[in-house]
């Protein structure tokens, strides 16, 4: 399933990181080349590091983003920036949330998903198709043993020539486990094809 679905997961992790260097820029400008003084300031006092540390350069914004990505302990430096500058950052993180964190993590599962499913159906309609093989060679190997059978002709089988003829299948499979020679007859012919797709007296 996960070789099956890693074209389809191509196309999102590309969305993703298109998005993540989209960001990655449009913070690195907000929050470090057009950032004030005060919002500077006041960042690095309640964080203890600076804006650029975080926001310098657009690696810098990608790992940023990355945490925030992945939930890891981003509410340290995103609260000081909603309360220095509420509307921007508000709007800024509530988009990259919706879009990348989530967006993306739900497109990913269910890509997964419908993989899943669709190699599912696909097990389905080959169970399917090999069932309706073996009942095809049921039906007629069972035309066959009844030819066989059907010494008289009648078009009918009674119960001395079934009988007959399943004794003969028998003392033949005791021969073949003894590794003794059996003729190689129609009837012979008709028990390797039944051999060979696993069809049994009783099936036929």
């Amino acid at each position: 399933a996960f070789l099956k679905g890693v074209h389809s997961v191509t196309w999102v992790v590309g969305l993703t990181v298109l998005f993540l260097y989209v960001y990655a820029v449009v913070g690195c400008e907000l929050y470090y080349h057009s950032a004030s003084e005060g919002v500077a300031a006041d960042f690095e006092e309640a964080t203890g590091v600076t804006l650029r540390e975080y926001w310098g350069t657009v690696g810098r914004a990608l790992l940023t983003l990355m945490q925030v990505m992945t939930f890891d302990s981003w509410a340290d430096f995103v609260r000081p920036l909603v309360h220095a500058t509420p509307v921007r950052s508000s709007l800024y993180f509530f988009s990259f949330i919706v879009l990348c964190s989530f967006m993306c993590e739900f497109m990913m599962s269910a890509v997964f998903t419908d993989t899943l499913i669709e190699i599912r159906q696909e097990e389905v309609v080959q169970r399917r198709n090999a069932h309706r093989k073996w009942l095809a060679h049921v039906k007629r190997c069972a035309a066959q043993l009844f030819t066989i059978a059907d010494e008289d002709g009648s078009e009918t089988l009674d119960r001395e020539e079934i009988l007959r003829t399943l004794l003969i299948i028998q003392r033949r499979q005791a021969q073949v486990d003894r590794g003794v020679p059996i003729p190689n007859d129609s009837l012979t012919r008709v028990m390797i094809e039944m051999a060979r797709h696993n069809i049994n007296v009783e099936d036929a």
